[in-house]
């Protein structure tokens, strides 16, 4: 009998195949790395931004609000329902924020809204992180668009 290693047998043991799961409202984290099949089940059609983004995202300890802390970024992709920013500090994900669209001049209405922070991953630049919207934007009208 041959010795296979941890992962082998870990590999062995399994009795289905992984499948990826993917919801309407989320958003990728890498640029143009999901199928057209991802896309197609999204509620909001998104739109590639680069927006200033201000960040304000509550730190949490023992359960309570010990302060918040404010956050600069800048927008990578957003819709209707949420948006992916990269900034230089990472968020935790489930934590409640909310973000601000200083200088947008009704492109986007609200100028603030509330969210979650459903992703954070590294990138070779800062964090990327995933904000889901409490509710979906009443406007957003970006110069490539309408959405």
């Amino acid at each position: 009998m041959v010795d296979l290693p941890k992962s082998a047998k870990k590999a062995e043991r399994r009795t289905h195949p992984r499948q990826a799961v993917s919801a309407p409202a989320e958003l990728s984290v890498e640029e143009g790395t999901e199928g057209e099949d991802v896309a197609a089940l999204r509620s909001h059609q998104r739109v590639n931004v680069a927006y200033a983004i201000k960040v304000e995202a509550a730190l949490n300890l023992g359960g309570r609000e010990v302060m918040r802390l404010t956050l600069i970024g800048t927008s990578i992709d957003i819709s209707r329902g949420g948006m992916l920013i990269r900034m230089d500090q990472d968020v935790t994900p489930g934590a409640r924020c909310e973000v601000f669209f200083p200088g947008t001049e009704g492109q986007i209405v609200p100028d603030r809204i509330c969210g979650k922070v459903r992703r954070s991953r590294k990138h070779k630049q800062g964090f990327d992180l995933a904000i889901e919207f409490d509710v979906p934007l009443e406007v957003l009208q970006v110069a490539n668009g309408a959405s």
